[in-house]
């Protein structure tokens, strides 16, 4: 890439788990190849016990990425072990992880800071709030907050992908998300669905939709389940039911107008489930930390309401949930319902703001320069 050294903007994001790099950074990064000067980007994977492993190695493969820093890389140059002399101008975007890192970040660079789909908190450290969902705008302080749309609406509206699926009626698609902790929980109970449901759909076609970053892996099969890598979002597009987990594709599932069932049946792997805050405390105990880790998880699963975002966001049901111990009769009949019933779909009213990433990389430019040229 060629080099404006006094007139590029140096942009460092922070970024962690596999939908904010796929469905927030990436849309982003599109956009800010179309614009003159280009920026120049950094990545921070900060520590979470979330992350996969494989987000470093995947926004390598990004254009416009100048450079990604680990975990351990995030946390040397965060606390200045790392000499650099920041260029300016600059700006620090967090778009995931723990905002301890960004503020750090500024402290670091002295660039101003702006948070994308995070709650208000830091006041006295963010410059800007960038608000994700409008229900979210009274939450937030006038004087630093601005509305700025879903990246993830924006990643389904720029997506090409054309729709992809096995023959067969119905065409049912597995989506374990991208942990692999949940697989050895979840492909066994997808390859006894996958059999019961060829009993009572003896043309159907079942298909299991993994990351890219996952093919050269030596996965368990799911027996009479094909296995693609890196198609996710086409698969999506042509299947007939989504049979997912909560996480990132659920809004994806919903702005792509498809039929899905959100399952969370972990009741007997809640104790091998990555938890935050006071909880994660209960796993350094041995033997009984598990156990009471057990019982609160589950004790707060029964007690919650709806777990997947679309709904949680509009307040009703989009997707239908299973949670917990799901019987083979509830499974099946929820199958029935929703391949019968009408997709709830989203009224005009409740569509994203359009264009968040064109948007927010406009407003990056329009702090360096004072306006954006393409």
């Amino acid at each position: 890439m060629e080099r404006i050294s006094e007139k590029q903007g140096h942009l460092l994001v922070t970024a962690n788990s596999p939908g904010e790099v796929h469905y927030w950074l990436w849309p982003l990064i599109q956009e800010l190849q179309g614009l003159s000067p280009l920026p120049r980007v950094w990545v921070f994977v900060p520590p979470c016990q979330f992350a996969t492993g494989k987000e470093v190695e995947v926004v390598r493969t990004f254009p416009l990425v100048e450079r990604v820093f680990t975990p351990r890389e995030t946390l040397l140059f965060a606390l200045g072990f790392l000499p650099w002399k920041p260029p300016k101008p600059g700006l620090v975007l967090f778009l995931g992880g723990d905002l301890l890192y960004a503020v750090l970040l500024k402290r670091r660079t002295g660039y101003p800071l702006w948070v994308y789909g995070a709650s208000p908190r830091w006041r006295f450290r963010v410059d800007r709030y960038l608000i994700r969902f409008a229900k979210d705008i009274p939450r937030f302080p006038d004087e630093k907050s601005l509305y700025v749309g879903d990246l993830l609406a924006s990643a389904v509206a720029k997506s090409t992908a054309e729709p992809f699926f096995l023959p067969g009626w119905p065409r049912f698609l597995f989506l374990p998300g991208s942990r692999k902790f949940a697989y050895p929980a979840l492909f066994p109970l997808f390859e006894v669905w996958a059999r019961h449901l060829k009993e009572r759909y003896p043309e159907a076609s079942f298909a299991l939709g993994l990351p890219r970053h996952y093919q050269a892996e030596n996965l368990p099969e799911v027996a009479g389940v094909e296995t693609f890598c890196g198609k996710t979002s086409e698969l999506i597009q042509g299947a007939d039911l989504v049979i997912t987990v909560p996480g990132s594709n659920n809004l994806e599932i919903v702005y792509r107008g498809k039929r899905g069932i959100v399952v969370f049946p972990f009741s007997e792997a809640l104790g091998d489930l990555p938890v935050m805050g006071p909880l994660a405390v209960l796993e350094k105990i041995p033997y009984w930390g598990k156990i009471i880790k057990v019982k609160i998880v589950r004790g707060m699963l029964e007690k919650t309401g709806w777990i997947s975002l679309p709904n949680l966001l509009w307040g009703r049901e989009l997707l239908p949930e299973l949670k917990g111990v799901i019987t083979m009769e509830q499974f099946l009949r929820t199958v029935e319902q929703v391949l019968a019933g009408k997709i709830p779909g989203l009224t005009p009213e409740e569509m994203p703001l359009p264009d968040a990433s064109l948007r927010l990389s406009e407003l990056i430019f329009g702090e360096w320069y004072g306006a954006q040229t393409r």
